[in-house]
């Protein structure tokens, strides 16, 4: 999925996927 994506936005996708891995992450360290 994130090669066929990366196809069309390459841009997009990457930066939607850093984000919310970031998000994620931030969240999940503030509830540990």
């Amino acid at each position: 999925l994130a090669v066929l994506q990366d196809r069309n936005r390459p841009f997009d996708a990457f930066n939607l996927h850093s984000l919310e891995s970031s998000l994620m992450d931030m969240i999940r360290t503030d509830h540990d």
